[in-house]
């Protein structure tokens, strides 16, 4: 089984158990202990390979298998052989079957005692296998769910389901889509118009690109589908784990960088960031051969806050491991920038496509259509022409006209179908008409349901909508009823909406659909944001919620699961009432019930965030009182009644007042009210994180809120610092980039400590630049206080070396070009400057700003290794920028560089610094006494050694290191570096060929005898130079005995043949000759080679008297020690 192990031999290994147990059945009672242990290693055998067959095992756990299966099937055999010598089939009388007749008298139970032991051993064996499988399969499920819960397959096998067979193929065939295919790090971008069908060819594009691979699994497929109700789920950060969890996915084990992600945010309980998500991305990708990464809809990702920018970004930082990107959009101008060196493809639905999708709707269509095949040629001919390459009005066509029931009727409804601008408009204005018509209870769920739909702050499931549908205001409990099933509400709206079963989604049918009721709200919805409020808070209202919060995990997902609108109604009826036109008055009624507000806020803020956060459902602030939910939510009304109350301001468990709350929010009317209230309102008030009001809303970017907070006398500390980090309202905002604020912030006649520096030493101009907000940055160099410039954070950065570290010019520029004395030169970590810093990331932009800067002055400066600016560029292979450098006047120096560019073997970076007129001398020597032509000597640098030896400004090439006193020649020959060896030879400028390195006393000969390298030694004997072959080393060996000793024929021969040795019988300072230490070492062809030149002695002794005889005989070598007796004899 060791060639090849497979499911097959485990196979083989199971059904020898089952046979053999099968044989035992029936057996007498003495053969039941034999039974029993062919049983129980039959059950689990069975077991494992269940668990072999479930899923495909790991290199180690294949081994592992592979070891018990050959252990069962050596027991199983010597319990076949026991079986056999105990019974014999025998032929039945009555029939012609066989039956096992067992030998009672000849059992002796001593013949499975020695059986038993190892029987156990492999059942222990096995359930130890089978456990560690399934803990470590639990692990997988644990980490990757913990990444995201998004089901990415049933996603695209859902909208793969909806593509018409045969479709796409345009876009396959297309040189656009072949040449991205063909070449990594390529980027297509699919634009087109909505409705184009960009998201079903991009589940075409996947299908296509994972069946095309499903053999190779180094190569990888993975995507991601944006969507407009689903922006506050699909930030960056979620994207980019939906992407790190299907790469983990196609790896067993999984990669250890994502383990080890997973252990250190368990063991601190926080949720990965997204640096970390992207570090551990890199690392993933770089672990396949290839990766293609497809993104459909970015038009529908989240703009704000940068998110979309973000997302690409980070998906374009990943293209430097070969990723190949695909994404689709509509041609929106801020996201076709984005992709200006990519190639492009516009998507519009291919003709083709388009009359087979309105050929497979055609049993759809009324009978009089069925059954005439030219009106179903007309058909095609005119969905075709009028949709223009837009599959969705061709299915929404198609919808409006299944209604039509005479020939007559259908023909002038196909012949006036919407074109142009205003079809979209126009279609959905139809199925609009077309549901009005319907019975009044029908066009009354209908409405519901689409309102539902349209004004749902996130996709709701099938459940949550039929528990939205079903709700009687008034009623103090939810009647199941009262439920509409999904059948039933499906065939009532008109093709407007879609179900997604796959993930129990229900939603609008297309963007352009919530775009069109969103315009006609009031038209068609006028009182939805109210109808939707007085749903929630009658659900939230339930009697069922009157006992309050739940204690455990189990309770409260129980609660969840019993009541399925449960949650959306605690997240998001406020939201529902403040757009609402008028107040729904159960809301005063349900923010005065405590234990029903506390339920609520547990359903809206304890949120499972990862696998393993015990006692989650508790994690969120109690004590929550009706004035906070209202200000949580921003409803002006519920506070002013609560505010004409005797209410008495209070806190919840984290510290928290409403307006804390409000502020955080950027509820504006609400905090005014609060703080024009006549109450007493702390607003300096610190909730648990030490955080003010002030400093929630500077954070959070919520510019009214702050301007209310400092014009405000009730605020007085708009300088406090958080206990957490530190940080000032100033560094939040600066940090986040909230322009507006910070101005807020540094005209305000408020104390504000411009230089506050937090507990990792950064500034509110540091955060500024650290996160690239230029326009924060900009304010901050030109207000009136005092900025220090040089701040130096706790990593040892400044502002000037975050610019360099994020690589953002435009930061840096604003940074050189101010008027404040920055100081260029300032070292900070590791005592490097920004230009150090620069050059080794080999920022070619970069460098140019500060070389062109009059702010840098010290470009030779040298850190704490000693190295400089161009010695970085050197060593990191960063050609352009040694070039800057080297053509600065600000760089004299050169030395340390060239040795950089030596030791990582960049040839062109060598050649431009000894072409340049730099102080370069190339035979200085670091702290090790290494030259640069020693270290490419070593390395094997061919190119380098060349043109080192060319060099007018290398003169010394017999130049010896401090460590072993070795030359370049001597380093050459010792690691077999032949063409080095070559041009050291040829070169005037090696003179001491023979020269002896410090350790061991040895010459390059002697080394490269050593070591067998025959080419080298023949280099070195058919020199002209001065080679003595005949040199000892310290221990009185010559290059002779070190080819003899370490079995080197070739060499031996060389050497022989060359008529350099002298003496063939050099002793060593412990006596041993050459054909002594290849007797001891049973070199047998070295013996026969050196007994052939007749000029040795075998019978020399060594310093304890032993021959080359005795001390192979005594070695064991016998053929050896014949060939001397032989010698001898002679």
């Amino acid at each position: 089984m060791s060639f090849g192990f497979s499911v097959g031999d485990f196979i083989a290994v199971i059904q020898l158990a089952n046979t053999i147990r099968n044989d035992f059945a029936g057996a007498p009672s003495q053969f039941a202990e034999a039974s029993d242990l062919v049983k129980s290693l039959s059950i689990i055998l069975n077991h494992a390979g269940n668990i072999q067959l479930g899923r495909e095992l790991d290199k180690q756990e294949t081994a592992e298998l592979e070891h018990i299966a050959g252990c069962c099937q050596k027991v199983l055999t010597e319990l076949k052989h026991v079986l056999d010598t105990n019974s014999e089939l025998k032929q039945r009388q009555e029939s012609f079957s066989i039956k096992r007749v067992w030998k009672r008298l000849n059992w002796r139970p001593d013949d499975i005692s020695h059986l038993r032991a190892r029987v156990s051993v492999s059942i222990d064996l096995l359930n130890i296998f089978t456990g560690s499988v399934v803990r470590q399969d639990q692990r997988r499920q644990d980490v990757l769910k913990w990444l995201t819960p998004i089901d990415s397959a049933s996603e695209q096998n859902a909208f793969f389901s909806h593509r018409q067979a045969g479709t796409g193929q345009w876009l396959l065939n297309s040189n656009e889509f072949k040449a991205w295919v063909k070449t990594s790090k390529q980027t297509l971008f699919c634009r087109g118009i909505p409705g184009a069908g960009k998201t079903i060819l991009t589940s075409i594009v996947v299908n296509e690109l994972s069946t095309r691979f499903q053999n190779d699994s180094s190569i990888v497929v993975v995507y991601l589908y944006c969507k407009f109700k689903e922006q506050d789920e699909q930030k960056p950060e979620d994207l980019l784990a939906q992407l790190l969890k299907q790469l983990a996915e196609g790896k067993s084990p999984l990669p250890k960088s994502v383990q080890a992600l997973y252990d250190r945010c368990k063991a601190q309980k926080t949720l990965p960031s997204i640096d970390d998500i992207s570090a551990v991305l890199q690392l993933v990708v770089a672990e396949y051969s290839r990766v293609f990464i497809l993104v459909d809809a970015l038009d529908e990702c989240r703009a704000q806050s940068n998110c979309r920018e973000t997302l690409l970004s980070r998906i374009f930082s990943l293209q430097k491991y070969g990723v190949n990107f695909f994404a689709t959009s509509r041609d929106m101008p801020e996201i076709t920038k984005e992709f200006q060196q990519s190639l492009v493809l516009d998507i519009l639905a291919d003709e083709q496509d388009l009359r087979r999708y309105v050929e497979s709707r055609i049993p759809d269509l009324p009978s009089f259509v069925r059954g005439d095949s030219d009106r179903q040629e007309k058909v095609k001919a005119e969905i075709v022409k009028v949709v223009d390459g837009v599959f969705l009005l061709a299915r929404l066509h198609l919808d409006s006209l299944t209604t039509k029931t005479a020939p007559k009727q259908f023909l002038a409804a196909l012949q006036d179908l919407p074109t142009g601008a205003d079809a979209y408009k126009r279609v959905y204005d139809y199925a609009m008409v077309r549901i009005n018509r319907q019975l009044p209870p029908q066009v009354e769920l209908a409405k519901r349901v689409l309102s539902w739909l349209t004004c749902a702050k996130r996709d709701l499931s099938i459940k949550e909508l039929e528990h939205a549908l079903g709700v009687r205001v008034g009623e103090p409990r939810f009647d199941k009823d009262n439920i509409t099933g999904i059948e039933d509400i499906v065939p009532i709206c008109a093709g407007l909406i879609t179900v997604d079963e796959q993930n129990n989604r229900i939603r609008l049918a297309h963007y352009t659909t919530q775009k069109y009721f969103e315009s006609t709200l009031t038209e068609h919805f006028p009182t939805a944001e109210f109808d939707i409020t007085e749903i929630c808070v009658t659900y939230l209202s339930f009697t069922v919620f009157e006992s309050g919060i739940c204690r455990t995990d189990s309770s409260f997902e129980e609660r969840l699961q019993l009541n399925p609108l449960y949650e959306y109604a605690a997240c998001y009826w406020g939201h529902h009432a403040r757009q609402a036109s008028t107040l729904y008055e159960g809301i005063v009624d349900f923010l005065q019930c405590e234990s029903k507000v506390e339920a609520a806020t547990q359903a809206m803020l304890a949120h499972k965030r990862y696998p393993f956060y015990a006692e989650y459902s508790q994690a969120f602030p109690k004590r929550i009182m009706g004035p906070h939910l209202a200000a949580y939510f921003g409803l002006t009304e519920p506070i002013e009644v609560i505010l004409r109350s005797s209410y008495i301001v209070s806190t919840d468990e984290y510290g928290q007042t409403p307006l804390l709350w409000a502020a955080k929010r950027g509820h504006d009317a609400v905090v005014k009210q609060l703080l024009d209230s006549e109450k007493t309102i702390d607003a300096d008030w610190t909730d648990c994180y030490r955080r003010t009001a002030l400093s929630w809303a500077a954070a959070n970017g919520h510019g009214a809120v702050v301007k209310l907070l400092l014009d405000s006398d009730k605020v007085v500390d708009a300088d406090s610092e958080d206990e957490w980090n530190r940080r000032t309202a100033l560094s939040w905002a600066a940090g986040n980039g909230h322009g507006a604020v910070v101005k807020l912030l540094l005209d305000s006649d408020k104390v504000i400590n411009i230089n506050s520096q937090d507990s990792e030493g950064l500034t509110a101009l540091l955060w500024a630049v650290k996160n690239r907000h230029e326009v924060v940055l900009k304010q901050l160099l030109d207000s009136e206080k005092f900025v220090d410039i040089n701040s130096i954070d706790k990593m040892g950065l400044t502002a000037l070396l975050w610019a360099v570290k994020n690589r953002h010019e435009a930061v840096l520029k604003q940074l050189l070009e101010t008027g404040k004395a920055v100081n260029a030169d300032l070292k900070g970590r590791h005592g490097r400057t920004a230009l150090s810093w620069a050059a080794e990331s080999g920022y070619e932009a970069t460098v140019k700003l500060l070389l062109d800067s009059d702010k840098v002055v010290d470009a030779d400066s040298k850190d704490k290794d000693g190295e400089t600016a161009l010695s970085w560029a050197a060593g990191s292979g960063h050609g352009a920028v040694v070039k800057l450098l080297l053509d600065s006047s600000k760089v004299k120096d050169g030395r340390t560089a060239l040795l950089r560019a030596v030791s990582k073997g960049h040839d062109t970076i060598v050649k431009q610094l000894l072409d340049s007129d730099k102080a370069i001398d190339g035979d200085s020597k670091d702290d090790e006494g290494w030259t640069a032509l020693l270290l490419a000597a070593r390395l094997g640098c061919e190119a380098v050694v060349k043109l080192l030896l060319d060099s007018s400004k290398v003169i010394d090439g017999d130049s010896k290191d401090k460590l072993y006193g070795r030359t370049a020649l001597w380093w050459a020959a010792e690691h077999g570096h032949e063409a080095v060896v070559k041009l050291l030879l040829d070169s005037d400028k090696v003179i001491d060929t023979d020269s002896k390195e410090d350790r061991h006393g040895q010459t390059a000969l002697s080394c490269a005898a050593m070591r067998g390298h025959e080419v080298v030694v023949r280099q070195l004997l058919d020199s002209d130079k001065v080679v003595n072959t005949n040199s000892k080393d310290k221990n009185g060996w010559t290059a002779l005995s070190w080819a003899a000793g370490n079995g080197h024929e070739a060499v031996v021969k060389q050497l022989l043949d060359s008529g350099k040795v002298k003496d063939t019988d050099s002793k060593s300072n412990r006596g041993e000759t050459p054909i002594w230490l290849a007797a001891a070492r049973g070199n047998e062809a070295v013996v026969r080679l050196l007994l052939e030149t007749g000029k040795v002695n075998a019978d020399s002794k060594d310093g304890f008297g032993r021959t080359a005889l005795s001390v192979a005989a005594e070695n064991g070598h016998e053929v050896i020690a014949q060939l001397l007796r032989d010698y001898i004899t002679v």
